[in-house]
């Protein structure tokens, strides 16, 4: 099972799951939802901001000597109210000439890796949060691994 996105909610004080100071921790992956299907979560009462850990998938590798890139691992808290609706991308990680399906889809590899597919979370419609996904592997005998994804500051 591979974790592709965790949310941890920030509850008021005043809210009986927050009495202890614990976040609430829920985490969304590729085993529970598949890549590339949106799907939604609604932000539950007392909840006043989000930390939400993203992953974008690797690129596909074509040989094990040249894997492909890494995608990036974007952490953002943004403040929520509640009943507003979370759209959910998960990434998956690209295979040999297949991209990973995704927020954004990675690009299929020809005889070589694909890329990996982005994960996503829009806010009532609007984009929140991207986490890139890795390049594929080129086939050439010399080096020519995949690029990694950029950090959250390009």
């Amino acid at each position: 099972m591979v974790i592709r996105l965790a949310v941890a909610a920030l509850l008021l004080a005043s809210s009986a799951a927050a009495a202890d100071g614990t976040p609430v921790t829920e985490t969304f992956t590729t085993a529970d939802h598949p890549a590339g299907v949106a799907f939604e979560w609604v932000v539950p009462d007392g909840v006043t901001s989000l930390t939400v850990t993203a992953s974008g998938g690797s690129g596909g590798e074509s040989d094990p000597a040249r894997p492909g890139g890494l995608g990036a691992t974007v952490t953002a808290t943004i403040p929520v109210e509640q009943g507003q609706v979370l759209s959910i991308t998960l990434g998956a990680d690209g295979l040999l000439t297949t991209g990973g399906a995704g927020f954004g889809s990675g690009g299929e590899g020809i005889d070589a890796g694909g890329g990996g597919g982005s994960t996503g979370v829009s806010i009532d419609g609007t984009v929140a949060i991207v986490a890139g996904a890795g390049g594929g592997s080129a086939t050439s005998t010399g080096a020519g691994g995949g690029g990694a994804a950029g950090t959250p500051d390009g």
